[in-house]
């Protein structure tokens, strides 16, 4: 990848992370003390109570978080990412939010090479909105360094800062989570954005 001075600024920044009630007892780090047994242990459950979250930043502005949910009969459950749902993502969420800053005709879709990303689906809507020159995407014209994701932004500095900030409160319930990662979100200092993405550059310069 060549890099050119110009085009990172212009480029939305995306990814999904999960985030889990009491992940900071789910941890390496974690010890437990036992003078009757010391071989006890602490049983966590096998699927935890999460929220999976996509989020996408310029180096100006952030969207979202957006939450992958659906409605069951015990109530909104978090759902796994696939193709339909991160495609309905992406046309009810993403892209009208673009078309409301008026810079969707300028605006380069990054992505990871998921598979719910590679979608057929999702493959038509990015070309319909975007062209094949604006996403950076396995199975488009320009794909992401290979073997790199330390570099994008989102992995390196997004969900970093987010959980460091979000478990530090210690949620009790999943709706509280859920609660208190918009409010994260727009915590987020202003230039934060625009020296991650600086970084980035830096990174990519160091690879090349």
């Amino acid at each position: 990848m060549v890099v050119n001075i110009t085009w990172p600024w212009n480029i939305l920044w995306s990814d999904e992370a999960n985030f889990c009630l009491n992940e900071h007892v789910i941890t390496h780090k974690c010890r437990i003390w036992a003078v009757e047994n010391p071989h006890a242990i602490q049983e966590q459950p096998l699927h935890p109570d999460k929220d999976t979250v996509w989020c996408g930043f310029t180096a100006i502005f952030i969207i979202g978080p957006y939450s992958f949910e659906e409605i069951t009969a015990n109530g909104i459950q978090t759902c796994s990412v696939t193709g339909q749902r991160y495609r309905d993502m992406l046309k009810d969420f993403v892209i009208p939010q673009l078309q409301q800053r008026e810079c969707l005709q300028d605006i380069i879709f990054m992505q990871d090479g998921a598979t719910p990303h590679i979608d057929r689906r999702v493959k038509q809507l990015l070309r319909q909105h975007f062209t094949d020159a604006r996403v950076i995407s396995r199975h488009f014209p320009t794909a992401w360094l290979p073997h790199s994701p330390d570099i994008i932004p989102c992995v390196f500095w997004l969900w970093g800062f987010l959980k460091d900030s979000i478990y530090r409160e210690r949620q009790t319930s999943l709706p509280d989570l859920k609660d208190s990662i918009p409010r994260h979100v727009l915590d987020i200092p202003a230039d934060s954005p625009r020296s991650a993405v600086e970084n980035m550059v830096s990174a990519i310069k160091a690879h090349c």
